[in-house]
């Protein structure tokens, strides 16, 4: 009779512990019974999961004299173990409540056995904070709660000679068969865990010797040879049949194998099912490319393929930005070095000092002024700054070179600067507006005959600011404003040049946000663009590549 009984009990532990597996290999109840998960709807679905493995503990049990022989309590112990008291607690109260409606005459202390066992498995779980448990934690937990059924059951149940017979009989295998279900039952999740952690490892090893092999050839962003490279590491490792990269308007870049390109498939998104992977290669709001994985006829792409692609795609995105911050912060020195060079070059400062030398018999308060100006303008162009300024210090700086730049030209230069107020305070690159206010002046006013008109707006918008410079000059032939801001210009003439602040644009805030030139011979140049309010002033290159890497 015993062994009847204990091999009945150990069947529908073998079913309870057999469910709990099929359902944790799915990816959210997997989250629930490893402890990942602990928002309210988790806990909401380990409740109901937990509930119906007791209740299944339940019905899957013995009626022996109107009593049942079960596993109920493996289900609430270790809901409790896995997911904490209230877990445990509320998925007692819900196998209680199914117990006690079944009658018999153990039906009260059955139905409050599993709200003990819950809490019971809620206390190991607040003393192993966070830990798995153990299967021997398991083991005695659901010790604990049968031992306590069992007082429960022969100080409640009546009459006490049926009760004291029927723990006679089933205690004992209850006892020992339920304690071994709950440490099973932990074992096993405990082995899932480390499957899981072995598979994890396994992939960001993939990933990283993908990454070792192939990063360094990003230095140069994302081309054809450091995309051939990149695609020739992932096809070795993840075997499949083409691996390849894409740009960001879905061109090939490179396939490996290269004597398969032809039958590469190219289309963003595409639709080629299981046997086709497509991962973009992305960052924040810059899509960089694709990386795109095909299989051959009547395969699929795996699990472990499927993981390392997306791994890898995540770490070509980061890199790709660092390497677009790291080439801004050397377009930033190099602009420092050409301001030194070229903004404040003896020929400028010649003349600034001889127009104010001329004003000073003339008129000594503009020369003061105008000494006040130069200094400010060498001061900014001369000390170092942050990549990072409000616009309305780099309006300071513009307002100084325009003084000047009139005091020398006189009536041939008009200004007029319009600003909304509320734009004052948006974080701007460095020396964004006065190289190309200086390039208006040069290249555009000064080398018309008459009076030259220069307009500088700038307008808040709601996540940004508007700014738009116009200038009746002499305009630039289409020929040399189709590459001008494609090419560096040489900046022996110009400064900087439109090129230079056109890639700080770009690289700082993405390609949608370049500078936007409208030009006719003989009538003038525009130059309009819009700046994101995505920064602070003060910030510099160090903090970008922080945040562009983490």
């Amino acid at each position: 009779m015993l062994l009847s009984i204990s091999l009945s009990l150990l069947r529908s532990i073998a079913v309870i512990v057999l469910a709990a597996y099929l359902g944790g290999r799915t990816p959210f109840l997997w989250q629930l019974l490893a402890g990942q998960r602990k928002d309210l709807r988790a806990r909401a679905v380990a409740i109901l999961f937990f509930g119906l493995l007791s209740m299944a503990g339940t019905n899957l049990g013995i009626l022996i004299n109107g009593a049942i022989a079960n596993s109920r309590s493996i289900g609430v112990v270790v809901g409790g173990l896995l997911a904490g008291s209230w877990v445990g607690l509320v998925a007692g109260v819900l196998s209680g409540t199914h117990r006690y409606f079944l009658g018999g005459f153990t039906a009260v202390p059955c139905a409050i056995s599993p709200v003990v066992g819950g809490l019971i498995g809620g206390c190991f779980y607040r003393r192993n904070r966070g830990r798995l448990p153990t299967p021997g934690q398991g083991a005695a937990a659901a010790f604990l709660a049968e031992l306590i059924q069992r007082f429960l059951v022969l100080g409640l149940a009546k009459p006490f000679s049926l009760a004291l017979h029927w723990e006679l009989l089933l205690g004992g295998p209850m006892l020992l068969v339920n304690s071994l279900g709950a440490a099973v039952f932990v074992l096993m999740i405990r082995d899932m865990h480390r499957q899981l952690e072995t598979n994890a490892a396994t992939h960001i090893g993939l990933v990283m010797d993908v990454a070792n092999r192939a990063l360094p050839w990003l230095a140069q962003g994302l081309t054809a040879v450091s995309a051939a490279r990149v695609a020739q590491e992932l096809r070795r490792l993840t075997g499949v049949a083409m691996a390849g990269l894409l740009d960001a308007q879905g061109a090939v870049l490179a396939v490996d194998p290269p004597e398969l390109k032809d039958g590469f498939p190219r289309a963003v998104p595409v639709t080629g099912g299981p046997a086709i992977l497509t991962a973009a290669i992305a960052f924040e709001k810059q899509t960089y490319g694709y990386l795109r994985l095909v299989e051959k006829e009547g395969n699929q792409i795996t699990r472990t393929q499927s993981e390392v692609a997306l791994g890898m795609s995540g770490l070509l995105a980061r890199e790709l930005r660092i390497v677009e911050l790291e080439h801004l912060a050397s377009l930033h020195t190099q602009m420092q070095l050409q301001l030194l060079q070229a903004q404040v070059n003896p020929h400028f400062l010649f003349n600034a000092l001889s127009t104010i030398i001329a004003l000073c018999r003339k008129d000594a308060e503009q020369a003061r002024e105008l000494l006040t100006h130069l200094a400010h303008f060498l001061r900014k162009t001369l000390t170092p700054t942050s990549l990072l300024v409000s616009l309305g210090e780099e309006l300071e700086t513009v307002e100084a070179y325009l003084l000047l730049e009139q005091a020398r030209f006189g009536e041939r230069l008009q200004t007029k600067i319009l600003i909304d107020p509320e734009a004052a305070e948006v974080a701007v690159p460095s020396f964004l507006l006065q190289p190309l206010v200086e390039n208006a002046v040069r290249h555009g006013l000064l080398p018309r005959s008459g009076p030259g008109h220069l307009t500088l707006e700038l307008h808040r918008a709601p996540d940004g600011v508007w700014m738009r410079l116009e200038d009746d000059g002499v305009g630039i032939p289409p020929e040399r404003l189709a590459g001008l801001l494609r090419r560096p210009r040489n900046a022996g003439r110009g400064g900087l040049g439109l090129y230079n602040v056109n890639e700080r644009l770009r690289q700082l805030y993405g390609e949608e946000y370049e500078l936007t030139i409208r030009s006719q011979p003989g009538k003038g140049t525009t130059v309009t663009l819009y700046l994101p309010a995505w920064f602070r002033p003060g910030q510099t290159v160090d903090e970008l590549l922080v945040k562009g890497a983490g």
